[in-house]
């Protein structure tokens, strides 16, 4: 299964007879995306080796106490790194120096003063033929595992904030996702919750999710919960009554286009939503700064990367956290990536959709923990669900593995992987989710790649600790796949001529 590529910030060793020759390679490397890792000779090397388990080795040929084979010879004799592939740097290009490279089959080599540009390369090729993921790693069906799991994240269902069901939960939920909530207790039925939008307090997530959105039998059970009255905790659901929200509903709309933005005030107001009309983002700025607190959201249709695109970012920015209204970005480009600050609309959309973004960023952060935090002063019990979604296991390596799914998942997010061979593996049921990134021309498919290794823990003595079973599965299923394929070629030479068959 393709991988897609920069899930991964490889870590690399730079082994060095001279410390002082190591500063500008790792600042070079470290600017590149690299991770460096600096050993000032052979025993370094080897001890670091195992604690950082390193995607690759750029070893000078000569070191202090050994020199490039050593290290070759010592790191192929050792099972759990003898992947790695290193790189023999030749500083002074004396014919013993480059006998010594070609006397072992290094991944690459280069010799001579280092050319920034030719460097470079050399060293992503050598990451791209020997470990575009890591040297460690191994596929999941390479290992014969089924690919199949479940993403749980638990949560509880709060409440409802206006027309938005308020679940408190450990994750950031994509607006594209769309996830089954199930409820632990069984005499409530499941449903399934779209179109999120997500609120930080510090630690806590929380996602609204539009009671519009919802479908399924719970509905029945969502569509009854309290209204949370932001000014006095929950509140008994009264038809056709609104409930203060407690924050503003008034929206800067950022548009050029003035006829447009007419035609959407007169709309919203419907609504009970006012909208303030900024030309430009520089205007908008200025009516943020003026009263942060009495905005209640932005609306920006498309984003400008000049100027006036970066003095706003710099406004935004100096704005404190708890008066900064989220912010809604209409635009056409496709895969637009949501942020903390930002949710994308995908042009042309439907008002409904928009007013229920809309609806969602008039919820402060500070409001929502007043009286839904599991620290708040109120104590509001809620319903204990699972927000559940099906996802693919890709594979598994020296600190965990990559996942593929059809929604993105928030960097930091811990999320439950629900699969009693990967969890048993493993060690651990809950992941923490450190980068994401789409499949090469597959923009609706998305990889998330996850850290399984316990806090302080040892990267070399977690690797030790499931390589075996991995490659020993991974030793089985070649076998069966091989003798698979000896059955298949038996069974058509024979189909082709009868006279072979011991049977005929």
């Amino acid at each position: 299964m393709i991988v897609a590529q920069g899930l991964t910030k490889h870590p690399i060793l730079l082994v060095v007879e001279k410390p002082e020759r190591a500063v500008a390679i790792t600042t070079m490397l470290t600017q590149a995306g690299y991770v460096v890792k600096v050993a000032g000779g052979l025993y370094d090397c080897l001890k670091l080796c195992t604690q950082e388990m390193v995607h690759m080795i750029i070893c000078e040929v000569a070191l202090p106490d050994g020199n490039c084979v050593n290290v070759f010879d010592k790191i192929a004799a050792d099972k759990l790194l003898a992947k790695i592939p290193i790189l023999a740097h030749s500083i002074k290009k004396t014919p013993e120096e480059i006998g010594l490279i070609k006397s072992r089959k290094f991944s690459s080599a280069y010799a001579g003063a280092i050319d920034p540009k030719v460097f470079l390369v050399k060293v992503s090729d050598c990451i791209k033929n020997y470990a575009p993921i890591s040297p460690f790693y191994y596929g999941a069906a390479e290992c014969g595992f089924d690919e199949n799991l479940t993403l749980k994240i638990e949560s509880t269902v709060m409440g409802r904030v206006g027309e938005q069901i308020l679940v408190r939960s450990g994750s950031e939920v994509d607006q594209a996702a769309s996830m089954v909530c199930t409820p632990k207790n069984t005499e409530l039925a499941p449903a399934i919750l779209r179109m999120a939008n997500n609120i930080r307090n510090g630690d806590e997530v929380f996602n609204l999710f539009p009671v519009g959105r919802i479908l399924g039998k719970g509905r029945i059970w969502l569509e009854k919960l309290p209204i949370f009255n932001m000014d006095g905790g929950a509140a008994a659901p009264a038809p056709g009554v609104p409930v203060a929200t407690g924050a503003p509903r008034k929206v800067i709309f950022c548009d050029p286009n003035e006829a447009r933005f007419a035609s959407y005030k007169e709309i919203l107001q419907g609504y009970d939503i006012e909208l303030i009309y900024a030309k430009t983002l520089n205007i908008a700025a200025g009516l943020l700064a003026r009263s942060p607190d009495g905005i209640g959201g932005i609306y920006i249709h498309e984003l400008m990367n000049d100027s006036s695109g970066n003095e706003w970012k710099v406004s935004f920015a100096k704005i404190p956290m708890t008066s900064r209204p989220s912010i809604i970005c209409g635009t056409t480009v496709s895969g637009a990536k949501n942020t903390d600050s930002m949710r994308f609309i995908k042009r042309p959309f439907g008002m409904g959709i928009l007013v229920e973004m809309m609806e969602s960023t008039f919820t402060r952060a500070s409001k929502i923990a007043s009286v839904a935090s599991a620290k708040g002063p109120t104590q509001v019990a809620g319903t204990s669900v699972a927000l559940q979604s099906p996802a693919t296991i890709v594979g598994l390596d020296e600190t965990g593995g990559v996942l593929q799914l059809k929604f993105p998942l928030a960097r930091g997010s811990k999320v439950e992987l629900v699969h009693p061979e990967i969890s048993a593996l493993l060690g651990v049921k809950i992941v923490t989710i450190t980068e994401v990134a789409s499949v090469p021309n597959m923009p609706d498919v998305v990889q998330a790649r996850f850290e399984s290794i316990a806090p302080g823990m040892s990267k070399g003595k977690y690797w030790e600790k499931i390589a075996g079973t991995l490659a020993t599965k991974a030793a089985a299923t070649k076998a069966v796949a091989a003798a698979a394929a000896a059955a298949t070629a038996t069974a058509t030479a024979a189909a082709a001529d009868p006279a072979e068959d011991p049977a005929a």
